[in-house]
Order: structure tokens, then C-alpha cells, then sequence
């Protein structure tokens, strides 16, 4: 048999690479695995698709591919991704733990064996001769790496000494900017008696053409066989140009020794000396001093009552005189159950649906009240109000951090007396302020200066709203449980569209919702992000309220910033439909701060606020009666059943953004308002996407027995009808939209094929979608995504759980500065045009100072914030700082199955679905590696040209990141102990 040409043997590596590609092997795998798998599968399938196949031994292959660095191998593995992520898989692997073990066990029992590399070498001479040969000498070189991950250690003899010295890290770092030179030294000591050492060989694991090791006085590269008489030293110079990324950039170096005695005779040993020492640059902002800690992070100091406290009232709210929506049914207080049920199994039935949710409700409120306490004020003042109320400055409280609204209780102590307890509420809400109600005997002993401690309380109305939707479960369990047996209403005459470019779904789904092809049960628009959800909601509440002219509308959101969206849409008259405004109202809250309110709302007058009082009320249920389109948020939904609204008055009730609530919250208008057992019931339409933000909770049992899925989400999943048939929706039932007009082809590819069964389209404006093609910053300038890894730290400051890096944060203004400050190449981004998220509202923080110092535009141009600050909005440019490095509380969140941000593909889906024409993601490749879809987006950017930044960072060890390793979690959820996040609007 001849043998093959060099040209079959890499066109064969090719074919064999694309093989590995399409049946998605690990980029890292063993190397007996590897060749196993060449010699089956792949043998197999070259078989079925060659006539004359003519089989490559697979050593041939394995050389091509390490030739030409397309493959790289450390002790047993190959990787497909480079030496250095090898490196780092294998230094957190078990299952590589487990094989050294193996391998150091058979060589005790073999002399012959190398506990290395896992080889038999049959006899000594061999072993001998291997144990000279460059893959050995490679692979006990990552041995003493994974052993010796201080940095520290030295071999008998030999003192290695550096400037500046290892750090608490194991690194010999320097700090600088990007592009400075800098140096660092070592001096190599030979501190035996009688005994010449020799310098044979340095090593560095990779290159990363950051670092150059030479002679310290003569600036001459190292050469090998230096000796080294006894009490000599030979000093070293490492000189280092800083990258222009930043974070920390680092390579493993080895130096390997022999040994003389003092007739000048080799000392024999089996193996040379080695020693490992770790050089590394850390590459910092402008800003990077300025943004440090302020302080060390503390753990939160928790107020803690006396056994025997006297206890005295505070002044509740009064309700406005001009409130006349009458509460014919008392909303009374739902006990909690003696005993909670921890353990429910998966999957709602009409059987198990209350007291299942039931238990969930109070758990979840159990975990907010222990949350809540991280809050706690301790030693702070209070004023006296012109109107007789105490006034309170709370930080944090525009962001929601606590989240403190009228009827809310606070609990007052003086400070450091724990024996008798104030109750006050709040009255009045305003930017960082709250204006409490206090009872008679805290206001006559109050002067000023006085110090109090501080502890907020909820209020459980919405808790008590939607245990008593849950008891009012049977009058739409054929709604929530509906049967196959649909009854359709009459043919309707559709107006013609009002909103002119409704592609195909979206009509159907208008048509279907205006027919009543569901009834009873809901029908369902699922709208993946971009694709016009909210234009078709609006169209369809236009054409149900021209074509029945006995409709009445009743549009519920979870949040007001959705119902406001869909209010300003309905009666915006620059869009064809406009409602008559004598026909809409937008009933708030009167909780709700009119501040807040979108002024186009308040211009229109349709909304239940009185200018005369300054504050909102309820009207009267005959007027609310009268209107046709009635828009509340879910929460404000319960103040109708309370008012004992007739069941089924309302003949369509339209849920928006229905995947952003608990099933309880979704049900409140369902179940209070309707009724299915009537054959004249309400018609229910949902609209959401489920694979976006779903409720935000904290309790890990509400979390893991499926409180956080939504109604829209249960329905899709499990409910007959809605689920998916030969890869169909029901379009009866359902309507999937898989148009996207928001983000360029690139930035929706990875979640069309991990959430939207590939079905996700593009269908933008081009104009638009390809602004940033071409852009000169690009890797590939046909590919508007980046990966930039950093390696940075994550750290806290004072009580804050909320952590930050400051490393992104200089990428994040390094990347600002290109788009808004070089205007090279024709493209021109204004800071309005740019959206920066971060999961972390520590980071938040510090990229709003950082901002703020730059003079980017007018304040407040670029939109920053979590996650879930960015659900449906869209800018052209999108940056993702993900903050998390490989830190002490990482491995706890990893302990406990959390890691809050990095493990939720919800969240995952939204940040990276914001983007029109660029998108960029900085954070640690390695920590974010540990959720599929985050490796997944990884991945795709590095095979597109589309990754900067290093690969890998090592992690010795230890990474005090402001934690020690013992962490204290106590009762607090791990999303507050970790991102510290707003808390959910309750009205």
C-alpha cells in the first residue's frame, strides 16, 4: 500500500475537523478517544460517502492537525481550542484528577510506567530515554503546575528570588497601562554545598508574545547550560510590552536544572530539576484607582428584636376622600399554613393547583421578608414633615434597592434599644425620601437628632390577592384545564388592518383573537424578541373594539412601564385606529407617583389622578363600568375584584407580556373576573415570549417546584392543544411569530437555534442592521458580534453584596471611546444609539460614574442597567459586562447549582437579543463556559472571527475577590447575596 500524499492527508484532517464540528464532540477529549472515534464513526461515515475510500492512519492525522496548530495535546487529551483552555480544563477537571491518580498508582506497581504521561515504556532503557524526550519534559512541566499552583516551590539547592515578589495570587505581576513597557527580575541562587547547578532550559507553556525572558545585565536571550557555582547567583529580566487589552495576562514559565559535584562529574538523576514560577501584567484603565473599593466588604449587620418588646402603633394611610370603587369583598388575610410543604413534585393539575401555589406563595414571601432584612438602617436620623410626618432618607430607593411603597410598614427602634419597637407606615413615596406615618407616642418623643434603627416591612396585599385568585380556582378551571372541545364564535367582519405591514402570523393571530377560535380557552401569541408582539396586541385590541361594538376591553401587565406602552399606543393619533378617548382609561394604582407617569397619559386626562389633591384615586365601579378598554397593571387588576366587578363584564381580557409574571399574578383578573362555566365568558388572550425574563424570585424552593415557569409558559409545554405537533402550532390556539425586524443575522443566530427551534428569521432594514459591517474595530468586518475575554477580578465594597470589575469596566469605556470619539470609516453612533447592561448593580454603579466622567453626550444618553431593566427595548449597540471571575463565593453559587445571571437562559436570551447592529460581550471566557448557552455563544463568536482577548487565565488557587473561604450565606437568597437586584414593582 503507498503511502498518502501530503495533500490527502490534509484534506482528509479537514473532512475529519467538520465531522467533529457537526456531531458536536467536546473540544477537549481524551487521546485514546480521539483515535477510537476515527477509526469507527468516522471510518463509518467516510465509507458511506466515498466510493473509493483509502483509510489515513490516524497518526498521520493527529500530526497534520498539531502541525498546524489546529489541535494541541497536554498529558492524555487533545483540544480543538488552544494549549492554554486545555490547560485550564485540565486543572479543574475530576475526571483528570482521577487518571493521575491511576497513572502514579501503575507506576508503583511498574517501574517502567511513566506517571506522566501515562505511558509503558516496557523496559528501563526506554523509560530512561523518555524521560529525556520533550513530551515528558512538557507534561511533568503541567504535573508541577497542577501540584505546586502557589508559585512557590523550589527544588533542593536552588533559591529563586524575584522583584516584585509573588503575590497573594502566585503571580510575579506588575501593574501598568496598555502598551507601557515594564520589567521584572529574577535571580536564580545556587544555595548547595559543593554542588555547580546548570541552567539547561527555560519553558514558557504558551506564547502569548507578552513576555521575554534575557539576561539581566547584558540583555542577551538566556542560553541553556548556564552554570552556576555555589553562592552564585544569575539574575534574569523579564521585559514585558502590556497588550492593549486589560486584566490580567500571564504565562507559566519552567526552568530545568542539572547538577555538578565538585570533580565536575553530572550528578545522575533519573530526571532533571525543574522549577515553575508564574510572570504576569496587569493591565489597567485610566479610572482603575479611582473606582477601587471604598471600603472592605462586611457582611450586613441584621436588627434583631428583644423576647419581651413593647410594642406601639403607627398612623396608617388614609384613602382619598375622592376613592369611591367600594370593597364589597373584604380582602382579608390569608393565614399561613402550619406547616410548609417542601416538596411538590413537577407539574400543576386542577387537583394540586391551589394548595401547590399556595405553598409556593409563602415561601417565596418568606424568602423577601429575610432578604429584605440586608436593608436594615442602623443610627440614622429622621425630620419632622410641615404636614406632621416623620421624613426617612433611604439610599438606594431609586433603584428599587429596597423597593418602599405607600401602605408599606417600617419598624423604628432607638438606636441600639431593641425592647421597644415603633410601627410606622409610609404615606408618601418621593426620589430618596419616605414620609411615614408614626403613632403619637414616637412623634411627642422625637427631637431632633435623635438616632433610630430602621427595618422595612412589605405590605401582603398582593400576596392576599392572589391566594384568594387561587380560591376562586373553579370558575376558570375549563380557562386554566381547557378541554379539546372548542366552540368558535360566529364569523366576525374584520376591519381592514389598521396597522398597514402585519406579515402573515400576525394577521392570523388578529383574525384568530377577533374569531374566539380558543374559547374557552386562552389563545396565545408567542413572540420571540423583535418580531412585533405589541404592534399585533394593539392592532388586535383596535379591530375587537371596531368589530364588536359590545366589547369591553380589560388590558392587564405585570409591570406599568407594559401598560403604559400599550395606553400611549392606543390613543397615540399619528396611528390609524385611535380609539375614541371617551371609550379608554388608564386606572392606576394610588400607590403610583404621577412623577412617573408618561406625559402623553397625563395630557389625555384618561387616568385616575386628581390635580387638585395631587393623588390618585378610585373611581366609582359604574363609571369604570362604562369604558370599553380598561388598561391595569395585574396587581391593580384585584382592586376590580374587590369592587365585585361582574364576572364575564369584561368580554376580552388581554394579558401583555404575560411571561414576565407568576402563574398566581396571571390569574388574579382570570379568576376574579371571569367565568367559564358560562357560555357567555370572556375571551383570554396572553401574549409573551417564555424563553424570555420570566418572574424574578428568590426562594429556592419556589424556584425549583416551578413558580418562576408562566402561565404562557405552562401552556406551551404541557397543555393539550398548545403544544407543539409535527413541529406545528395549533394556529387555533396559538400563533409563534419568526420574524425578526430588530438585530442583524449574526446576533440572533445562536438564540434562533438554541431557543427558537432555528425558525427565527431576519427581516430588518437592512440600512439599519448592517450600519456596523465594515466597522474598523471589527475582527471580522463581516461579523457585527464580539467576544472580548478579560480577566479581571471581581470585588465589593462596604455592606454592597453586589460585586464589580474594574478591568471590564476600562474595556466597556475603551470600547465607548471607538464608537463615540474616533468617527473613523463613515460610521457614526450617537451615546443615544448605545445600550450598556450589566447583571450586577455594583458594576452598574461604577460604569455610571465611569460615564458620567467621560462626558458622553448629556446625562443619562447611554441606558444603563441589569437585565431586566432592558426587556423590549432595543439599541443599535449593545455591550454586556458580565462582571464574575473564578472568586470564593463563585464556587459556593456553583455548590448550590446558582449562578444567578451565568446560568439563566432567560436572562442569557434577553441581553444578548438588545442589539440591532453590534453586539459586544466582555467577560471571563472560563467562568462563563460553565452554562452551555454562554459556550454556546463563545463558541460561535471564536469560529467567526469574532473572539479578542486572551483565551485562558490559570487560577492558582486562591482568589480572595473580598470573600474568605469561609462564606457565611445565613437565609439570604443567593441572587441577593450576589447581584443585589432591584426589587419588583408591586403596584
Amino acid at each position: 500500500m503507498s503511502r498518502p500524499t501530503l495533500d490527502a492527508i490534509i484534506d482528509e484532517a479537514d473532512l475529519f475537523v467538520d465531522f467533529l464540528d457537526e456531531m458536536e464532540f467536546p473540544d477537549v477529549i481524551k487521546r485514546d478517544d480521539l483515535r477510537e472515534l476515527y477509526n469507527t464513526e468516522f471510518t463509518k461515515f467516510r465509507k458511506r460517502n466515498c466510493d473509493n475510500y483509502v483509510k489515513i492512519n490516524f497518526g498521520n492525522i493527529a500530526k497534520e492537525l498539531k502541525d498546524r496548530k489546529a489541535m494541541h495535546e497536554l498529558g492524555d487529551y487533545y483540544s480543538f481550542e488552544g494549549i492554554q483552555s486545555l490547560f485550564e480544563e485540565l486543572l479543574v477537571s475530576k475526571e483528570h484528577e482521577k487518571t493521575m491518580q491511576e497513572w502514579q498508582a501503575q507506576s508503583k506497581q511498574n517501574p517502567c510506567f511513566c506517571q506522566f504521561c501515562g505511558v509503558d515504556c516496557q523496559n528501563m532503557k526506554n523509560y530512561k530515554h523518555h524521560k529525556t524526550g520533550a513530551r515528558h519534559r512538557i507534561h511533568k512541566f503541567f504535573h508541577e503546575i497542577y501540584t505546586h499552583r502557589d508559585g512557590s516551590s523550589n527544588p533542593s539547592g536552588i533559591e529563586i528570588q524575584s522583584e516584585p515578589p509573588v503575590n497573594d495570587k502566585g503571580f510575579i505581576e506588575n501593574t501598568c497601562k496598555p502598551d507601557e513597557e515594564t520589567s521584572m527580575t529574577l535571580s536564580v541562587k545556587n544555595t548547595s554545598k559543593n554542588v555547580t547547578q546548570i541552567l539547561r532550559r527555560h519553558l514558557l507553556l504558551w506564547d502569548t508574545r507578552v513576555f521575554t525572558l534575557m539576561q539581566k545585565y547584558r540583555r542577551l536571550p538566556v542560553k541553556p547550560n548556564r552554570h552556576i557555582q555555589r553562592g552564585e547567583s544569575y539574575d534574569l529580566l523579564v521585559t514585558c510590552r502590556a497588550p492593549l487589552d486589560y486584566g490580567h495576562h500571564f504565562v507559566p514559565m519552567a526552568f530545568y536544572f542539572d547538577a555538578k559535584d565538585r570533580h565536575h562529574n553530572l550528578i545522575k538523576t533519573d530526571e532533571q530539576e525543574s522549577v515553575v514560577r508564574y510572570v504576569s501584567v496587569h493591565v489597567i484603565g485610566e479610572q482603575h484607582d479611582e473606582l477601587a473599593p471604598t471600603t472592605p466588604y462586611t457582611n450586613p449587620e441584621l436588627i434583631t428584636e428583644d423576647d419581651n418588646i413593647t410594642k406601639f402603633p403607627g398612623e396608617p394611610v388614609p384613602e382619598s376622600g375622592k376613592s369611591i370603587l367600594a370593597k364589597e369583598y373584604k380582602l382579608t388575610p390569608y393565614r399561613r399554613p402550619k406547616k410548609l410543604k417542601t416538596d411538590f413534585g413537577q407539574g400543576v393539575s386542577p387537583k394540586n393547583y391551589r394548595v401547590k401555589f399556595d405553598h409556593l406563595l409563602w415561601h417565596e414571601e418568606e424568602q423577601m421578608e429575610e432578604d429584605i432584612k440586608r436593608y436594615d438602617m442602623f443610627e440614622v436620623e429622621m425630620g419632622l414633615g410641615h404636614t406632621g410626618l416623620m421624613v426617612l432618607e433611604v439610599p438606594g430607593l431609586l433603584e428599587k434597592r429596597p423597593s418602599v411603597m405607600k401602605g408599606d410598614s417600617v419598624n423604628i427602634y432607638r438606636h441600639k434599644n431593641r425592647s421597644v419597637r415603633y410601627k410606622a407606615f409610609v404615606h408618601k413615596v418621593e426620589c430618596s425620601h419616605v414620609h411615614l406615618g408614626v403613632g403619637e407616642r414616637l412623634r411627642d418623643m422625637w427631637v431632633s437628632g435623635m438616632k433610630f434603627d430602621i427595618s422595612f416591612k412589605f405590605s401582603k396585599v398582593n400576596l392576599w390577592k392572589q391566594h384568594r385568585a387561587l380560591s376562586d380556582f373553579g370558575y376558570a378551571e375549563n380557562i386554566l384545564f381547557p378541554s379539546q372541545e372548542v366552540r368558535r364564535d360566529e364569523t366576525v367582519q374584520m376591519k381592514p388592518w389598521f396597522y398597514k405591514h402585519l406579515n402573515p402570523e400576525q394577521q392570523t393571530a388578529v383574525t384568530n383573537i377577533v374569531q374566539g377560535t380558543s374559547r374557552p380557552g386562552p389563545y396565545l401569541i408567542f413572540g420571540p424578541p423583535g418580531t412585533g408582539k405589541t404592534v399585533t396586541v394593539t392592532e388586535a385590541i383596535r379591530q375587537v373594539y371596531y368589530c364588536k361594538r359590545d366589547a369591553k376591553i380589560l388590558v392587564c401587565c405585570p409591570e406599568n412601564a407594559a401598560a403604559d406602552f400599550v395606553m400611549r399606543n392606543l390613543i397615540n393619533t399619528n396611528q390609524a385606529g385611535t380609539v375614541n378617548m371617551a371609550d379608554i382609561y388608564r386606572l392606576y394604582a394610588v400607590s403610583r407617583d404621577i412623577i412617573t407617569v408618561p406625559a402623553s397619559i397625563k395630557d389625555s386626562k384618561r387616568l385616575n389622578y386628581d390635580e387638585f389633591e395631587g393623588e390618585f384615586f378610585y373611581p366609582a365601579k359604574v363609571e369604570l363600568k362604562r369604558y370599553k378598554i380598561l388598561i391595569v397593571t395585574l396587581s391593580t387588576a384585584g382592586r376590580l375584584v374587590s369592587a365585585a366587578f361582574p364576572r364575564n363584564h369584561f368580554t376580552h381580557i388581554f394579558i401583555d407580556e404575560g411571561a414576565h409574571a407568576t402563574e398566581p399574578e396571571c390569574i388574579v383578573p382570570i379568576t376574579g373576573l371571569l367565568d367559564s362555566r358560562s357560555e357567555t365568558c370572556g375571551q383570554l388572550i396572553i401574549a409573551g415570549d417564555p424563553k424570555q425574563l420570566g418572574p424574578i424570585l428568590r426562594s429556592e424552593t419556589a424556584l425549583k417546584f416551578g413558580l418562576d415557569q408562566s402561565i404562557l409558559e405552562r401552556f406551551i409545554n404541557n397543555v393539550d392543544g398548545y403544544m407543539k405537533t409535527d413541529s406545528k402550532y395549533n394556529q387555533y390556539y396559538i400563533t409563534k411569530f419568526i420574524r425578526n425586524y430588530r438585530s442583524h443575522e449574526a446576533i440572533i443566530h445562536v438564540p434562533r437555534e438554541l431557543f427558537y427551534d432555528k425558525e427565527l428569521e431576519c427581516h430588518g432594514d437592512p440600512m439599519i442592521l448592517n450600519c456596523m459591517t465594515g466597522w474598523e474595530h471589527l475582527p471580522n468586518k463581516h461579523f457585527p458580534v464580539i467576544f472580548h475575554s478579560v480577566f479581571g477580578k471581581s470585588e465589593r465594597e462596604e455592606t454592597s453584596p453586589s460585586f464589580f470589575n474594574r478591568d471590564e469596566i476600562s474595556q466597556v469605556e475603551k470600547y465607548l471611546n471607538m464608537l463615540l470619539k474616533e468617527k473613523k470609516g463613515g460610521v457614526r453612533i450617537k451615546p443615544s444609539d448605545i445600550g450598556v447592561i450589566s447583571p450586577y448593580r455594583k458594576q452598574v454603579e461604577k460604569l455610571r460614574k465611569m460615564i458620567g466622567k467621560n462626558n458622553y453626550g448629556k446625562k443619562g444618553e447611554i441606558t444603563l442597567g441589569p437585565v431586566e431593566e432592558f426587556q423590549g427595548q432595543e439599541f443599535k449597540v449593545i455591550i454586556i459586562s458580565t462582571v464574575r471571575t473564578k472568586d470564593d463565593f463563585l464556587k459556593k453559587e456553583l455548590q448550590q447549582k446558582e449562578l444567578g445571571f451565568l446560568r439563566n437562559p432567560k436572562r442569557f436570551n434577553v441581553a444578548i437579543t438588545r442589539a440591532k447592529a453590534l453586539l459586544i460581550v466582555i467577560g471571563n471566557p472560563l467562568v462563563l463556559e460553565m452554562d452551555i448557552h454562554w459556550k454556546k455563544f463563545i463558541d460561535y463568536c471564536d469560529s467567526n472571527g469574532g473572539f479578542r482577548g486572551q483565551c485562558g487565565k490559570l487560577s492558582p488557587g486562591r482568589d480572595n475577590s473580598g470573600c474568605s473561604d469561609d462564606i457565611s450565606i445565613g437565609k439570604a437568597s443567593m441572587r441577593m447575596l450576589t447581584e443585589d437586584p432591584a426589587w419588583v414593582a408591586r403596584d
